[in-house]
């Protein structure tokens, strides 16, 4: 199969999921998002067909990556789209991003999306303000972000801020810089960027929203579980077995949801990852 074949039918499969789960009442309307990249770690050769470098992690600096996106929320913490990245430079990262917004939006309306700092480029902020919904993400502390820190003696503030991109093309994107003091961390700060207006009484809880983002790992974490393990350099094994965690990942998601209210303790959820696998080897195709 190729790889636009297979990406056709996992996206079949994707929008089955979201129909029933929506015929089943359990899907939101809305929804606050996380984009983020899922690296599939590779030990092969670096010339291998659209594998990309990435910072160097457990033994290899090569993975397939995929920007994926994700719903926060803990009652329903569906991936709603993925989109794979030959390359993670800049305008590979905006063309996927673009097309995992634009399809999660044919299922839910996207009120905020979170990002991690690893996408703290002045392209992608410029791209992620002209799609015209909020977003939330974390800000490195560059010696830009560092000059403003010094300039101010209070622990938590709100200011206007100007990314600038100093090679031509050249681009400035005005945002929101938001600082707080780090939640786990003593004398230290956590520093967001947004594309709306803030205040200093709205700054700690734009800071606890944000660690909603980490419903986006969880989400790889589960889909980790769910991923068959291969050897294969061949990209479309690789990206069919993706494709099938995340529907599986999906599916056990749509199970939990369906036995949540049958269950008065709802701290974990209503069946186990093993449990949901160990259900699956016997179903027979059809």
């Amino acid at each position: 199969m190729e790889a636009d074949t297979i990406d056709a039918q996992f996206d079949g499969v994707r929008d089955q999921v979201i129909t029933q789960t929506r015929k089943a009442h359990r899907l939101p309307n809305t929804a606050e998002v996380a984009v983020d990249l899922h690296e599939w770690l590779y030990y092969g050769s670096k010339q291998t067909p659209m594998v990309s470098r990435i910072n160097s992690d457990h033994g290899t600096n090569l993975a397939y990556v995929f920007v994926t996106l994700c719903i926060v929320s803990p009652a329903a913490r569906f991936t709603l789209a993925s989109e794979h990245v030959a390359r993670t430079d800049t305008p590979s990262l905006i063309e996927a991003i673009r097309e995992v917004i634009e399809t999660a939006r044919q299922a839910v309306s996207i009120t905020r999306i979170y990002c991690d700092r690893g996408l703290y480029r002045v392209e992608l902020v410029d791209e992620l303000a002209d799609l015209g919904v909020e977003f939330v993400m974390r800000a490195p502390k560059t010696p830009g972000i560092k000059r403003v820190l010094a300039e101010h003696d209070e622990e938590k503030f709100v200011t206007d801020y100007e990314l600038v991109r100093k090679q031509s093309p050249t681009m400035r994107v005005p945002v929101t810089l938001v600082v707080v003091p780090h939640h786990s961390r003593d004398d230290d700060s956590l520093c967001l960027i947004t594309n709306q207006p803030r205040t200093v009484d709205e700054a700690v809880p734009l800071a606890q929203a944000y660690r909603r983002r980490w419903g986006i790992e969880t989400s790889y974490r589960k889909i980790g579980e769910f991923l068959p393990r291969t050897t294969s350099p061949v990209f479309a094994v690789r990206l069919f077995y993706f494709l099938f965690a995340v529907t599986l990942y999906n599916l056990w998601i749509v199970v939990c949801l369906l036995l949540s209210e049958q269950r008065r303790v709802k701290t974990r959820p209503a069946v186990s990852t093993a449990t949901f696998r160990f259900f699956l080897g016997p179903v027979t195709y059809g």
